[in-house]
């Protein structure tokens, strides 16, 4: 049983950001986009995945990732749960932040 707390885990922590990958745009130019749900910073997590990535896409090319141009939006994701039974019932929800970030890059040498 101890062995599945850090595989739950680890599919818990996937489950907050997902990236687009790297996409080629012109003259050396990467883009790349990432979400990052409200479970793990919204914003500031999708920035930091976005970023982890590009770094090592430009490590594969023996390079570093050089930033030109960084945006970022939050987004409000709504939720809710409903839940009845014999002695009546109950909702609930929320909109919780939730965050988009993309970056431009340029792969440099050292």
């Amino acid at each position: 049983m101890k062995k599945t707390y850090p595989a739950i885990f680890l599919i818990f922590l996937s489950a907050c950001t997902a990236t687009s990958g790297v996409m080629e745009a012109e003259n050396g130019v990467y883009l790349i986009s990432a979400q990052g749900s409200a479970y793990c910073g919204g914003t500031a997590c999708a920035n930091e995945a976005a970023y982890d990535e590009a770094q090592s896409f430009c490590k594969k090319k023996g390079a570093r990732a050089v930033l030109l141009s960084q945006e970022e939006r939050e987004v409000d994701m709504a939720s809710g749960f409903a839940s009845w039974g014999t002695y009546g019932g109950v909702a609930s929800g929320g909109a919780y932040p939730a965050g988009n970030a993309r970056l431009r890059f340029k792969c440099a040498t050292n």
